[in-house]
């Protein structure tokens, strides 16, 4: 979240990207290749919001790195009324 956004906080938790722990921690929590981790992944389209400027890139780039370490993402878009309910 940019700084210019209310509820910006600098001293918020950050982590690095680490795909080996990722995997690490699916396989604690029991998920594997052979019982891999699906998720609907919902996000808008034709609206940019200061904290979002571009969902779908978002939902682009998120979703490889989910993939990268064995989670399946299932695209959902919904326009921004929808996508709020």
């Amino acid at each position: 979240m940019p700084p210019t956004v209310n509820g910006w906080n600098a001293d918020v938790t950050t982590y690095d990207y680490d795909p080996e722990k990722a995997k690490q921690l699916l396989a604690e929590a029991g998920y594997d290749e052979a019982n891999p981790l699906s998720l609907t992944f919902n996000y808008p389209v034709n609206v940019s919001r200061p904290y979002m400027p571009d969902p779908e890139q978002i939902f682009t780039v998120l979703s490889k790195q989910l993939n990268e370490v064995g989670v399946e993402t299932t695209p959902q878009s919904n326009e921004w009324g929808e996508y709020l309910d």
